[in-house]
């Protein structure tokens, strides 16, 4: 129960920001003649790869993944110029190459990622989009490992992402983003919900490419 009251109350804070973010957008959107922006999207991730070490001086272990989720972008257009903030959640399965990891968390394993994350982007006149994000919080919780301890720890750290896409239609766009996350902490669930640093040579990275449609709308 004390987790889930932490978890929610980590949504209810990222709601509250983006209603804040969402009010200081329309004033400086009216202020400035600028078109506001809100561009809810469905999303795909493949060619998933993370590395971690689970001590210092050990091996390497890698896991590949894939998987769906969906996201949204605030923001606003002002002469083609893009700014604003992306909420983004996905499902990945990690899923270990055993050659690698030689045993250890070689089983499939079900994670949940959140980022949080501000863009600045152009679109052109013939609708090719450039865009570049940087996620100030990523989290990524464990839902399924190795047993009920370390259920629900949960990874946290930053990242970055840059996208190249077409707006077909007004209210229809697609990217093609590479998408890079650092996680140098880890908050155990079992241990009182408490963080601990992994910079001392046990941190996680990942990358993956996303596929990406989204619709835009302007107001």
């Amino acid at each position: 129960m004390t987790f889930l009251r932490l978890k929610l109350t980590t949504h209810v804070r990222i709601c509250i920001w983006c209603i804040v973010l969402c009010f200081f957008l329309i004033r400086f959107a009216t202020a400035a003649n600028a078109t506001i922006l809100l561009e809810p999207y469905l999303s795909f991730s493949f060619k998933g790869h993370v590395e971690k070490k689970s001590t210092p001086e050990g091996p390497t272990h890698e896991w590949s993944y894939m998987g769906p989720g969906y996201g949204f972008r605030v923001g606003f257009d002002f002469v083609s110029l893009l700014l604003g903030l992306e909420l983004s959640t996905n499902k990945q399965t990690w899923e270990g190459d055993k050659a690698i990891t030689a045993g250890i968390n070689d089983q499939p394993q079900e994670m949940n990622s959140n980022s949080l994350g501000l863009f600045i982007g152009t679109i052109t006149s013939f609708g090719l989009i450039v865009r570049g994000t940087y996620f100030v919080m990523v989290n990524i919780e464990k839902k399924d490992h190795n047993g009920p301890y370390d259920q629900g720890d949960t990874y946290k750290g930053m990242g970055y992402s840059l996208a190249l896409g077409y707006r077909f239609l007004p209210y229809l766009a697609t990217t093609l983003e590479f998408r890079s996350f650092y996680m140098d902490r880890i908050k155990i669930a079992s241990d009182a919900g408490k963080t601990y640093s992994l910079s001392d040579g046990r941190e996680a990275s990942l990358s993956e490419i996303m596929l990406t449609v989204s619709a835009p709308l302007l107001f």
